[in-house]
């Protein structure tokens, strides 16, 4: 038992004793009056009886004695009794102060265990205090880990950021901002990642796609193939138990009916894929490993190539070899393929030859390619048959002419180690290779150049891969399993809009979010369905102007937008009929238009100047403009409760103005370099935010006027435009350094990696009034890109995105060495 208990129940029996003894006291004291009732009653009996026997006393003199006598005891009685209520007296005094000595220690007790609760109390808070300063300092390492293994093991890194930020929602929210920093970065930083294909437990051998590209087949370094549904990314059915040792090689048949497998064991198996079931007995004929085969285009005959130096052909139907094994290689044969047109078989061996051999015939054709100064360890045919790839374990692919036979006069030299496999797109292309040094490298097979950045995410050697029949995913296996790629550069969490055929120079959404309108310099405004992401209806045209700035009116029903005229165009935001055009009096270009958000003004800026303010009501200018900037005004922005409006310039200030009082308040706000392009109030009204060519971000006090903190510098070139997140937590940011920056507002920094899938300027950025969607606009003088993206900045869709890409959970392994001691938790069930 603990002592605080033990205390406890000593104060408590105290108390009791207490209780009792008073208890007693009061009944001693009623019994005590009770009997001095008594006394005085017979006393007074008494006194008569001696008045009775003074009138007797001459005729009752015999008594007298006897009356005196009873007198005397009845006085002594009287004066013991006295005794005894002095005796009582004394031990009602005495009673009392026993009393009021212990309630003293009660009190004394009461006041002990009072300050021991609140120790108690506050050790508790101190240890509250203390494990939640360590859950945060877990979370921050987690978020570094994962940014440490971002490039080279990218499953690893989501995994832990989704842990960071499990751990930071629960223990410190200012952890937080990192966490989900991590977790964007993670799903960033590899947009053309589609997932893991994770059972397996060690390396993957071989992968392939079935012919109709719904299936990947996998086989391991244990002599394990499994089939993976290509959309779900789920194991169908189970694993089939396939070779004493590793496998190396698969490949389906043409009608997809078929997988065949071959490995250490030199043994070649045919599996029914419809039931998982062996086809037949398995292959036998190499007395080495078998490394490599292939099916004919005609599925009629399989090809295997083996360490014993011999290629085999074999019956599909009958499993019977057909012929003698073809000896033309001096050294292990490392890879077989067919032509396209079922013709020609060409193998690699490690004797740094290739062959080509007639099927027919069974015989070599030719004389053997020679160019690689090492072995040869990979082939792959063009799909017109008119190239062969070869790649080596001198690092190096070559492309070889089918017709003259002859190597191309520049070789692809990009990897850093032995060259592993190669394969083409349907389409010819693209050729992907893959190597030890952990990478999948795309070439163009017509220029010879390579095609991006290499895709890195096995996090060690990389030994095959396959292009599914769409060429729009890539499977390759090796080291940490079997990854899908999108060789198309994939999304990550952005995906574009394409429409329109100039420079995007200005994005709005619609209050209720379900629309996104964008004005270009195509001299068009394009509405698109956010959820479906398509065009709505056709562009709104407006008679050859730039469109350079929208908005929507806060209850949905107007679209307006200003153009490089003085024009502002108003429609009906749902019928999309046309109701006027409101002019400033001259024809200097506007740049910016914005509505009030309590629906009363709409105000618009520009070359003259000057800050234009109408009544939405009945269209009619609202007094004089506001003059007071020196030079071009860029972009104007309302407060939330529509008193304040903020104004942005190329005379490198701020201004804030009463909106109705049509003045200025204070002095301009002064801190930027150089011009100031965009400006944003936050939700609550008591920021600003504001982008420059200078470079950097300042966010200011609405109340002071004064700068928080330090700029926010990330951009390397001119900021064009910033918008708070409805919930006022992030700003975003975009410029002419085709990035859009996210930051966290109250620590002031960048939360992740900048959003890079523009490639020119961003002109425009907003979020969508849930926050969920984070839009970009972009253009520049190139006119490459047109485009709108959408972001994701769903927090719930990013988890649920980086479960599906990692295909698993932490292990117990890794859950012991990143996590320690918290319990174990599947992060991904």
């Amino acid at each position: 038992m603990s002592e605080k208990n033990i205390i406890r129940i000593l104060a408590l029996g105290l108390v009791i004793t207490v209780i009792v003894a008073i208890f007693a006291i009061v009944s001693q004291q009623e019994s005590n009056r009770a009997r001095l009732e008594a006394l005085n009653a017979q006393g007074t009996a008494i006194a008569e009886a001696n008045h009775r026997a003074t009138a007797q006393a001459e005729a009752e003199s015999a008594q007298a004695t006897a009356v005196g006598q009873a007198n005397r005891r009845a006085t002594a009685q009287l004066e013991a009794e006295s005794a005894q209520d002095t005796a009582v007296a004394r031990a009602n005094q005495q009673a009392t102060a026993q009393a009021r000595s212990q309630a003293t220690a009660v009190s004394a007790f009461n006041q002990q265990a009072t300050a021991q609760a609140g120790q108690d109390v506050a050790a508790t808070e101190a240890l509250m205090r203390a494990e939640a300063q360590a859950q945060a300092a877990l979370a921050r390492q987690l978020a570094l880990q994962a940014n440490n293994s971002l490039y080279n093991r990218p499953d690893l890194a989501l995994l832990l950021s989704l842990e960071a930020a499990r751990i930071a929602a629960v223990s410190d929210h200012n952890v937080l901002p990192q966490a989900r920093g991590s977790l964007l970065a993670a799903l960033q930083t590899h947009p053309e990642l589609i997932g893991y294909l994770h059972r397996q437990t060690g390396v993957v051998n071989s992968v392939v796609f079935s012919p109709d590209g719904a299936l990947v087949a996998t086989g391991d370094e244990h002599g394990t193939v499994e089939l993976w549904d290509l959309e779900t990314h789920d194991m169908v059915g189970s694993p089939l138990l396939a070779h004493e040792g590793a496998v190396l090689s698969l490949s389906f048949s043409p009608n997809g009916s078929l997988l065949a497998s071959a490995g250490t064991d030199g043994k070649i198996v045919l599996w029914n894929i419809e039931t998982g079931e062996r086809v037949g007995e398995p292959l036998r004929g190499h007395e080495g490993a078998a490394n490599s085969l292939a099916f004919s285009p005609n599925g009629e005959i399989l090809v295997s190539g083996s360490d014993d130096s011999t290629v085999c052909f074999w019956n599909v139907e009958t499993g019977e070899a057909l012929g003698q094994p073809l000896v033309g290689h001096t050294d292990a044969v490392r890879d077989v393929v067919f032509s396209p047109d079922g013709l020609l078989v060409a193998s690699a061996s490690a004797d740094r030859t290739i062959v080509l051999w007639g099927v027919a015939a069974q015989e070599s054709t030719g004389e053997p390619l020679l160019g690689h100064d090492a072995a040869v360890s990979a082939l792959a045919f063009s799909p017109d048959g008119k190239m062969l790839a070869s790649g080596s374990q001198d690092q190096t692919i070559i492309l070889w002419d089918m017709e003259t036979r002859q190597p191309a006069p520049r070789r692809l030299a990009d990897h850093t180690a032995p060259v592993s496999d190669l394969a083409f797109s349907a389409d010819g292309l693209i050729l992907a290779s893959t190597s030890e040094d952990g990478t999948v490298r795309l070439w163009d097979s017509e220029a010879h150049e390579p095609i991006r950045q290499p895709l890195i995410g096995h996090g060690g050697t990389v030994l095959s891969v396959d292009f599914s029949p769409h060429d729009q995913t890539l499977v390759s296996g090796g080291a940490n399993g079997a990854i899908l790629w999108d060789v198309t550069a994939g999304q990550g969490i952005g995906e574009v809009l394409s429409g329109h055929t100039l420079n995007v120079r200005s994005i709005a959404f619609s209050p209720d979010g379900r629309r996104l309108a964008s004005g270009s310099a195509d001299h068009t405004i394009r509405l698109w369905d956010v959820e479906r992401r398509e065009l709505l209806d056709v562009p709104l045209p407006v008679d050859e102007q730039d469109i350079t700035g929208v908005a929507f009116s806060p209850d949905g029903r107007w679209l307006a937008a200003c153009d490089m005229q003085g024009t502002v165009h108003l429609w009906d935001a749902q019928s999309l009929e046309s109701l006027a055009d409101l002019q400033t009096g001259n024809s200097d270009a506007l740049y910016a238009v914005s509505f009030s958000p309590d629906g009363r003004l709409l105000a618009a800026s520009g070359a003259d100047r000057a800050i234009h303010l109408w009544h939405v009501d009945n269209w009619q200018t609202v007094g004089e403009p506001l003059s007071g900037h020196q030079d071009v005004v860029w972009d104007v922005a309302f407060s939330s409760d529509s008193q304040t409006l903020a104004s942005v310039s190329s005379d490198k200030t701020v201004m804030l103005w009463d909106v109705d009082g049509g003045q200025r308040i204070g002095e301009p706000l002064a801190g930027h370099t150089d011009q100031v392009f965009t400006v944003a109030f936050s939700p609550d009204g008591q920021k600003l935010a504001t982008g420059s060519a200078d470079e950097t971000i300042r966010l200011w006090n609405v109340e002071t006027h004064q700068p928080i903190g330090q700029p926010l510098a990330r951009h390397t070139s001119s900021v064009f435009s910033v918008a708070f997140s409805p919930d006022g937590q992030l700003l975003a940011s975009g410029g002419a350094d085709h990035q859009v920056v996210i930051w966290d507002v109250r620590t002031g920094q960048t939360l992740g990696i900048p959003l890079e899938k523009h490639t020119e300027w961003v002109n425009s950025i907003a979020f969508n009034p849930d926050g969920t969607l984070l839009a970009s606009g972009s253009g520049g003088p190139f006119g490459i890109d047109n485009s709108i993206v959408l972001w994701d900045f769903d927090l719930n869709s990013w988890e649920e995105r980086a479960c599906k890409i990692a295909g698993r959970s932490l292990t117990p392994d890794e859950w012991a060495y990143y996590v320690s001691n918290q319990p174990y938790v599947e992060i991904c069930p």
